[in-house]
């Protein structure tokens, strides 16, 4: 995580971060957390007690809302990569300001 030089606290990542962690639902926040740890779509299925196929359409919404479009040339896996790349530099200072999710649509989190 990068750190202020002066005061070595953690460093607030681009408003255009923030705002995408402001605008995920608690199951998206939930699917970004363990891609970044590194689970696979079987692994974060069985943890969220979900079907692959909704982790999947849960990674294809995070790479809708990303601010930062991919190369259209790119396979979604590595753009979803560089996604990841990207958060898990920001993620425990986004974690630490305790900001609630965004309501699902409808108000419930649908599967």
């Amino acid at each position: 995580m990068a750190t202020d030089q002066l005061n070595g606290l953690p460093q607030s990542p681009p408003h255009e971060i923030v705002t995408f962690w402001n605008n995920l639902t608690q199951r998206e926040r939930d699917v970004l957390r363990l891609s970044i740890a590194g689970q696979s779509r079987q692994a974060i299925a069985q943890r969220l007690f979900v079907c692959e196929e909704t982790v999947k359409s849960h990674r294809k919404h995070l790479l809708k809302k990303w601010p930062y479009p991919a190369d259209p040339t790119l396979d979604g896996r590595v753009a979803f990569r560089q996604l990841l790349r990207v958060m898990a530099f920001h993620i425990d200072w986004l974690t630490a300001r305790n900001i609630p999710p965004k309501s699902p649509v409808g108000g419930i989190d649908r599967e």
